[in-house]
């Protein structure tokens, strides 16, 4: 799986975002319990003393004219009416030392707490209540207020889930916002991906500089220093090949020369065959040459001008078959290009003509004397189709895949060559995007099949 920094940043960032509000949401639920707990623990305990005050004088003077007071359940409640909360607080008031004197409906009859002044928690009627009492200072009366806990919980969680609510509103929205500032700040890294991606390969200059982020500055220098290296190697290399070219070419073609004015001079059969040797590896040591020559100019070529010509690839196959019809005549071979020859392709038409005289000169080289080479071009299924038949040995199936390495030689054979002919094949057809098979002839040799995508403006045209 590929690294992306844009995913790692999205994922870092949401992430830490994330567990940010996490933390802040559990805290700010911790602060709000504890400030709603101190709120009402104040509000019971003002609640008591106002009691205490209202109810004191009151009792006071009920004690003086009844010495053993009897309520009711009514009389117990001071407040009838019904409201939110009317059971979830409670409240006594006691007269020492153990006379209830009034209570709330929802307080039981026996005493809450037996603190007289303070906190305290208690359970009843299925509740957990938090219990505030406070006693008068000079009365023996003492006032007991108490509240449920589910009222605090219910009061600490409405306010986190509205604090909570904006927050989780905002992450989608926020997210959005943090992948296109990502998106942003690595617009430059995907401007220069994409510059670095569209250059040819033989543009070697140095990368623009003068915008780049300083972040990414040490890598597009080292990109650049890269590329100075390669230019220089490359250009070495293509003085090398020049000067290869000549200095390999002249002295080869002043040996056979040599070797040819000596040959008429001969005076016995033995000097006359070794001289046919030496003439023999000259022209190989030639067709070496100009092999490794063409296909050192192939290997960095892939300039989209030069491989955009709209070729007619009949025409080029014509001209490639009668600059050997020479060598067919000598071999004694019948060469020829099929009549109903029609097909044009997007290529370059130098590098076509080397792949065909390449598989032609193969067909020519392995087919016996008084054989048949058959070249046909032809547009078939949205395809133009280039085939070279023959009726010589052909290839095993079995070796088939192996032709295209270089100097890959069958064993046995016997016709001259390199091993080379067919690695330039497979290059210039990976260079025009084109597919190539091997199959038998129905000439009884060896088929071979170059398909090419037809130019979008060709038009079918008709040979005679």
């Amino acid at each position: 799986m590929n690294n992306s920094i844009r995913r790692r940043l999205l994922l870092l960032l949401l992430s830490g975002i994330t567990l940010a509000w996490i933390f802040t949401a559990i805290t700010g639920y911790i602060d709000v319990r504890h400030e709603v707990d101190e709120l009402f623990d104040a509000k019971l305990a003002q609640s008591a003393h106002v009691l205490l005050s209202i109810s004191s004088h009151e009792v006071q003077e009920q004690l003086m004219f009844e010495q053993d007071p009897q309520v009711t359940d009514d009389d117990l409640s001071i407040y009838d009416e019904e409201y939110q909360y009317a059971h979830k607080v409670a409240y006594q008031i006691w007269i020492e030392p153990g006379q209830l004197v009034a209570r709330s409906k929802s307080a039981p009859e026996y005493r809450l707490t037996q603190i007289e002044t303070g906190y305290s928690d208690t359970n009843f009627d299925g509740y957990h209540w938090r219990i505030y009492s406070v006693r008068h200072p000079a009365e023996p009366i003492t006032i007991i207020t108490a509240e449920r806990y589910d009222i605090r919980s219910e009061l600490s969680t409405d306010i986190t889930i509205k604090l909570i609510i904006p927050i989780v509103v905002s992450l989608p929205i926020l997210a959005l916002f943090i992948w296109f500032a990502v998106d942003r700040g690595l617009a430059p890294l995907h401007k220069l991906s994409t510059e670095i991606q569209n250059r040819e390969p033989k543009n070697l200059k140095p990368i623009d500089i003068e915008h780049t982020p300083e972040e990414i500055t040490p890598v597009v220098s080292s990109m650049n220093t890269l590329l100075q290296r390669l230019r220089t190697a490359f250009e070495n290399e293509r003085r090398f090949t020049a000067d290869a070219s000549h200095e390999l070419r002249t002295p080869l073609a002043a040996l056979k020369t040599h070797a040819q004015v000596a040959l008429r001079l001969a005076e016995n059969e033995t000097q006359k065959k070794s001289l046919h040797q030496v003439i023999s590896g000259v022209d190989r040591a030639s067709h070496l040459v100009d092999q490794l020559l063409t296909l050192a100019r192939l290997d960095p070529e892939k300039d989209a001008d030069s491989l955009a010509q709209d070729i007619d690839l009949c025409e080029v196959a014509a001209s490639v078959i009668g600059d050997l019809s020479g060598f067919a005549h000598e071999k004694k071979i019948d060469l020829g290009l099929q009549g109903d020859c029609r097909g044009r392709v997007r290529g370059n038409a130098g590098m076509l003509a080397i792949m065909i005289r390449n598989l032609v000169d193969n067909a020519l080289r392995y087919t016996p004397a008084d054989g048949v080479v058959e070249v046909a071009v032809t547009t078939e299924h949205d395809r133009v189709m280039l085939r070279v038949m023959d009726n010589g040995p052909g290839i095993p199936e079995e070796a088939r895949a192996k032709v295209f390495e270089r100097f890959y030689r069958q064993l046995g054979t016997q016709a001259p060559g390199v091993g080379l002919g067919l690695s330039i094949v497979a290059r210039i057809i990976e260079l025009h995007q084109a597919e190539i098979a091997l199959h038998t002839s129905p000439l009884g040799g060896l088929e071979v099949r170059v398909s090419f995508t037809p130019a979008k403006s060709a038009e079918p045209k008709s040979r005679s």
